[in-house]
């Protein structure tokens, strides 16, 4: 398996300077390097694929789904006759499209077999986007150029490498606008059979939550692949679902969930994981439909999914399959859209990597980072723990979580790198105070943080259903960071969790 990197934004200089920042995210899980074949290098650029799609009005059918406009569809001038001198008609203002709620969606998985032929991977892609889904999934394509896999109208994120660029997921730029994004590890087995190039075991998840344009919508999709089994992969199973259902479950809080992937086990084999999906939250569109259908060439197999959380909010309209070059069918569901979404609740904080936009016109795309900061402290009731060190915090909304958090009785210690505190970490030492005796605080230490110190580190000992809390940020707490590419990285692993609060210690002391 192989990588073609790419930023989550727009195409063009700023490529370079994102794929750089998340390669050194990745680089905390070991990542094997492994020369590209020649099929998946001989991607000519000129091929790159224009869907009818990017023209689409958001003016649904009676089917709910939208209906295309022509992109280079123009009125003819008609050809002056000479001799007749005609007034000029006044230009009519046009009327303004209203954005209409998105009634239904389509999404669609597809398993692009890796080192297929090129000619047969473009026709492959051209079936893909032949109906315009909201979204896509794929897998087994971490060396395809980008432009191919997400053509004019779409956007699409994975982060740059091996294993963790090979599902990326792709969505309907007109129509949606991302406003987080990360990579989730699902699992983390090492090792090779005989004869094996890539190993089986290792897998992510990539993840984009995205907003209708009317505002009115919010939801996640997420792209995985499941591990076939081998004699190295047979006990991942389990593992795989629970960490996708804490993924999930973290996501659920902004609004539902869709995920998209190859599991590589049967819909009605024995094994097939329903208790792990069902206690994830997570029904397959098999369920809801009431009847299911082979995926591809493994002797009439099911093991291509869409999945979606909470069942209850959608019905499945449509379901179907595309005959494809790839050992895999395209797998097509469209499920129908409720006007408004809402969050699940009580909050919770997957492991994994997010990231902002700092290109992007949305405010929550640009701060996404930020704001996952502020939704973990918002989340602590009396009796939780926050440590907070950044190398400066100015970030004002922030600093007002934080205090709020103090007066409901949540324990709050920060250690600042500012040499010249900032207005925010004023407000905190006129809340907290700066006494390290104190059950609260806030203190300065400028000389701690040099260039190796990890510019922003918070640790939550409980918010939401969430214990052991570690975020990570490659920037400190200031309004810039919504301008920088920002990335934070979470876990919630006790040992993680001990080494954290031991460094916090001794950035504290003087």
């Amino acid at each position: 398996m192989k990588l073609s990197p790419r930023p989550p934004m727009r195409r063009g200089a700023g490529r370079a300077a994102w794929g750089a920042a998340l390669a050194a995210l990745a680089c905390a899980v070991p990542v094997a390097v492994h020369a590209t074949s020649a099929a998946d290098a001989a991607q000519p650029v000129a091929s790159r694929k224009v869907t009818g799609c990017p023209t689409t009005t958001n003016t649904t059918g009676g089917n709910g789904t939208t209906t295309p406009t022509p992109g280079n569809t123009a009125t003819p001038t008609p050809t002056p006759t000479p001799g007749n001198t005609a007034t000029p008609t006044p230009t009519p203002t046009p009327t303004p499209t209203p954005v209409l709620p998105i009634s239904s969606v389509r999404i669609t998985q597809a398993n692009l077999k890796s080192g297929e032929a090129t000619p047969k991977f473009l026709s492959d892609l051209s079936k893909v986007f032949s109906n315009c889904p909201d979204f896509v999934t794929f897998n087994e394509v971490p060396y395809r150029a980008d432009d191919l896999l997400a053509p004019t109208g779409y956007d699409l994120f994975r982060t740059p490498g091996q294993y963790t660029g090979a599902s990326p997921v792709v969505w309907r730029t007109d129509r949606w606008t991302a406003i987080n994004r990360g990579t989730t590890m699902i699992s983390n087995k090492r090792g090779r059979e005989r004869g094996q190039h890539v190993e089986w075991g290792i897998r992510y998840a990539n993840w984009v939550t995205v907003r209708s344009n009317d505002g009115k919508q919010m939801v996640s999709m997420v792209a995985t692949h499941i591990a076939p089994k081998n004699s190295i992969t047979a006990k991942l199973m389990g593992p795989s679902i629970q960490r996708l259902g804490a993924l999930v479950g973290g996501l659920s809080s902004m609004g539902p969930v869709f995920v998209g992937g190859d599991f590589n086990v049967h819909y009605r084999a024995k094994d097939y994981p329903r208790a792990g999906l069902t206690a994830a939250g997570l029904t397959p569109s098999y369920d809801v439909y009431g009847s299911y259908l082979p995926t591809g060439d493994h002797h009439g197999a099911t093991i291509d999914y869409v999945f979606m959380r909470p069942a209850a909010s959608f019905s499945v309209l449509e379901q179907a399959t595309t005959e494809l070059y790839s050992d895999h069918d395209a797998l097509s569901v469209v499920l129908s859209m409720p006007a408004t979404t809402s969050g699940q609740t009580p909050v919770s904080f997957a492991p994994g990597t997010s990231v902002n936009d700092p290109t992007s016109t949305s405010s929550a795309s640009r701060r996404s980072v930020a704001r996952t900061v502020r939704a973990a402290v918002h989340n602590t009731t009396s009796g939780a723990a926050i440590r907070l060190s950044t190398a400066q915090l100015s970030d004002r909304a922030i600093a007002a979580q934080l205090r709020r958090a103090h007066r409901l009785g949540v324990t709050v210690k920060v250690v600042s790198g500012s040499a010249t505190p900032t207005k925010a970490e004023q407000a905190l030492v006129a809340e907290l105070g700066t006494r390290r005796t104190a059950r609260s605080w806030i203190v300065f230490r400028p000389s701690k943080f040099t260039a190796s110190t990890t510019p922003t580190s918070m640790l939550v000992n409980r918010t939401g259903a969430t214990t052991y809390l570690v975020l990570t940020a490659n920037r400190p707490l200031t309004t810039a960071m919504a301008r920088d590419l920002a990335a934070a990285r979470m876990s919630t692993t006790s040992d993680n969790y001990a080494a954290t609060l031991r460094t916090f210690g001794k950035l504290a002391k003087r």
